[in-house]
């Protein structure tokens, strides 16, 4: 696993700040409609967890359905490989019905 550091516009810092009222409200949330479960392991979470966007679409005005609730580490870098995958995977898809 790459330990490389994430490098974020300040657009993403901005809307992630934990000072920002609704992004504090909608991890919470989104940890109870989890019933505190990681999204990706499925084990328990603690109180230090880390919010995954599922797109960056809506990106400072989240809906509970943008984001999932996972561990910090191992269970994030997952995620956003598996982000990734998809997004490569619909490209090549489209890419693919558009020439055929």
């Amino acid at each position: 696993m790459s330990t490389t550091t994430r490098t974020h516009s300040p657009a993403y810092r901005r809307a992630v700040d934990p000072r920002n009222v609704h992004w504090t409200q909608l991890r919470w949330a989104r940890y109870r409609h989890q019933h505190g479960r990681c999204a990706v392991c499925h084990c328990k979470l603690g109180l230090r967890f880390e919010a995954h966007h599922l797109h960056y679409r809506t990106l400072g005005q989240e809906r509970l359905s943008d984001i999932r609730i996972v561990h910090q580490g191992a269970c994030h870098w997952l995620a956003d490989t598996w982000r990734r995958q998809s997004t490569r995977f619909w490209r090549w898809w489209w890419g693919f019905m558009r020439d055929a």
